[in-house]
């Protein structure tokens, strides 16, 4: 009996005993500390400053294309045609029109005249001739109108044929052959790809930093060794509904080959901007539109939120939600754990 007794005693001390706590796990972690350099970057895109889209004028059923995405043409070059029998049939109809009103105008004038010369001979009334000349006014009114029909059936017919309108290269194709399209519906887009802009969103502690004219160096997100400078040439005056944040076009006179258009960039601007925290943007973490990083505080991280002024190339400027001195993990931010023990020997 007594046997029993000690083993169920054994065995709810060992129920009793806790797990043993986990071990901290090391993490790589930088002190932060805000310093004025004064510079900021942003992403940006390449954009044509001269666009422009290609519609037709008319309706009609396209019924070849002679261009394809990225082929570069010449002012005049044909983009697509669209099937003009029914717009020649337009313009037939429109000049035999015009040539039956030429007839009718003539022999009203040809009565006209011979009203005026049977009046001049007391051979006929004045009434007559009257409505010999409101006949020649009626006429006249028809063929001009006929005349005016002719003409827009003749432009029509030239709409039938659609015309690159500069030099640059198609960078939208939005038709098929056989598809039918409205007048004025785009089809295509095209551009210059000579004239470029680096096309950034800043937030507004920023844009009031800058003028028209300031310098900006522009760096390829493929290969941040091509790098190219440019100038401010635009800043939007009101901020974006949405995002609350300010454009601006910065002019690149001779982009190198990796600068294309659609591409990917980045933008340094210099100016006299006030000192920030600047964290390694693998130390951010993005949760819908949450945006924070793990903070070391006795031995175990804390998610804090932060707010970001710009996160561009290897750093991100923390404008809200860290202090000077604090300690921010920087590797394996995805898989911690709000209150987990760290090891924070290591930098």
């Amino acid at each position: 009996m007594k046997r029993v007794i000690v083993v169920v005693l054994f065995i709810c001390a060992c129920k009793d005993k806790a797990p043993p706590p986990d071990k901290p796990r090391p993490v790589l972690w930088v002190e932060v500390n805000a310093r004025a350099d004064g510079h900021r970057t942003f992403p940006g895109t390449v954009q044509p400053r001269y666009a422009t889209q290609l519609a037709f004028r008319v309706n009609g059923r396209i019924t070849k294309r002679f261009v394809s995405l990225g082929d570069k043409v010449k002012k005049g070059d044909v983009i697509a045609t669209i099937d003009v029998i029914a717009l020649t049939s337009s313009a037939m109809a429109a000049k035999a029109n015009l040539e039956a009103n030429d007839a009718k105008e003539r022999n009203a004038q040809q009565t006209e005249a011979r009203q005026a010369k049977l009046l001049a001979s007391n051979s006929s009334t004045k009434s007559n001739a009257e409505d010999a000349q409101r006949s020649t006014v009626t006429a006249s009114a028809s063929t001009a109108e006929a005349n005016a029909r002719l003409f827009k059936a003749r432009e029509d017919l030239s709409y039938g044929v659609l015309r690159a309108d500069m030099d640059g290269v198609i960078t939208t194709i939005a038709f098929e052959i056989e598809q039918t399209i409205a007048a004025n519906q785009v089809i295509a887009e095209m551009a210059r790809p000579d004239v470029l802009d680096v096309v950034v969103d800043v937030p507004e502690d920023i844009v009031g930093k800058l003028k028209i004219g300031n310098v900006a160096t522009a760096y390829s997100a493929d290969n941040q060794a091509v790098t190219v400078d440019g100038k401010i040439r635009q800043l939007s005056p009101s901020a974006d509904q949405q995002s609350r944040t300010y454009r601006v076009w910065v002019a690149i006179p001779e982009p190198p080959p990796d600068v294309r258009l659609g591409s990917t960039v980045y933008a340094t601007f210099a100016s006299d901007f006030p000192p920030a925290i600047r964290v390694p943007v693998q130390a951010i973490v993005d949760e819908g539109e949450r945006t924070s990083v793990w903070v070391i505080d006795h031995g175990v991280v804390k998610a804090r939120p932060v707010t970001l002024a710009d996160r561009a190339g290897r750093n991100a400027i923390v404008t809200e939600g860290l202090r000077d001195g604090e300690h921010v993990v920087i590797a394996g931010v995805h898989t911690l754990k709000d209150g987990q023990a760290v090891k924070d020997e290591d930098k």
